[in-house]
């Protein structure tokens, strides 16, 4: 189960408790997890699924940026969340819908471990 094996990954390099993670945990905020263990926890998401990670993309690096992009290319709410899945294409409608809003009140993303699965999942599909 690919859940499973992410919150393994995250118990390990953040050394937490893996029952105490779930989707809705964000690694950032609530983990603490720093520059360093992003790259340890892309490498190790590589070699676990045998996938390519673009760390940038996995950890909402840049979605300031796109969103801001987004804001003032398209017109419409539709448009701009047509924008964002083109870049960000393992995000749902509605996880984009969360992060747009969320960014108006914090200067980062929430990057939770549902968006590590789904990630993983969109990844392996590319393969």
């Amino acid at each position: 189960m690919i859940e499973e094996r992410i919150r393994s990954i995250l118990a390990k390099i953040l050394d937490v408790n893996k029952d105490d993670l779930s989707p809705e945990t964000d690694i950032l905020k609530d983990l603490g997890a720093e520059s360093i263990d992003l790259l340890e926890i892309a490498i190790s998401l590589e070699k676990e699924f045998k996938i390519k990670v673009d760390e940038n993309n996995l950890f909402l690096k840049s979605f300031r940026y796109h969103l801001e992009e987004a804001e003032k290319k398209e017109s419409s709410e539709k448009e701009r969340l047509g924008y964002l899945r083109s870049i960000f294409p393992f995000l749902s409608e509605e996880r984009l819908k969360e992060l747009s809003s969320e960014l108006r009140n914090s200067l980062f993303p929430s990057v939770k471990i549902k968006d590590l699965i789904s990630y993983v999942k969109w990844a392996r599909e590319q393969v």
